[in-house]
Order: C-alpha cells, then structure tokens, then sequence
C-alpha cells in the first residue's frame, strides 16, 4: 500500500529506510557514549567510573535488538534481567574486555553482555512463539 498520494513509497519501503535511519542513529549514540565514558574515565580518575551510566543504556538497547518490538511485559523484564546476569557475571571473554583503553573499554563489556543476553532473551521469543 502506498503511504499517499503521489508519495510513491509502498509501506515496506518506508519501513525500510525508517528502520535504517534508526540504526544510523543508534551507532551515532554508541560512539558518542563510548566518548562520553572515556571524558569520564578521565574526569572521575577510574577506570570505569560507577558515573557514567552510557554504557549500560547502550547495553540495554542492544540487548532489545534481537526481537521484535513488543511491550510484552515478561520479555522486557527477561531481557532487563539477562542483561545484568551477564553484564555482573562477565562469562568469557566479558572480563577482558574492560582491559580496552578509556571509553571503548567502559562499553565494550556491556556491549558484549548485551550480546549474550540478546541471544538469551531470542531463544526465549522463540520459544513463546511455538508455546
């Protein structure tokens, strides 16, 4: 179906480019937050200063990414939860990622526990699909 008159874009179309918008958005927050955390480790004088909480919004939206968009309120709490599983309990090769310099190293353990949890919380979508 096209979105209007004379438009020319189906809804499929415009899905598309919204979808990539987004996405261009995303990464454009990543690498602002991943800046943001290195300002911090050097304002604050710690490695991965408790302040900066950039890091886990990043962790928690890509932990969102891998299922569809849903408020089903047991999945929000199921990924909410298997984040900071993985983000506290930093299963290989988590840990040693925080041995990264300045900003990338505050994010780039919880972007990897995001991860984790992504690849958690989908098995759980596809097992309440067939449920």
């Amino acid at each position: 179906a096209n979105l209007g008159a004379g438009s020319g874009w189906t809804g499929a179309q415009f899905a598309a480019w919204a979808h990539a918008f987004i996405l261009v958005l995303f990464l454009l927050f990543c690498l602002l937050g991943i800046w943001a955390a290195g300002r911090a480790t050097k304002l604050f004088k710690n490695k991965d200063p408790q302040q900066a909480v950039v890091d886990e919004v990043i962790g928690q939206l890509i932990t969102f990414l891998f299922i569809p968009f849903t408020f089903s309120w047991p999945l929000i709490l199921a990924g909410f939860l298997l984040f900071r599983l993985f983000d506290i309990w930093k299963p290989y090769p988590i840990n040693s990622l925080q041995n990264l310099p300045a900003g990338i190293g505050v994010c780039a353990d919880d972007i990897l526990a995001a991860v984790y949890a992504g690849v958690g919380l989908s098995l759980i979508y596809a097992v309440s699909l067939i449920l």
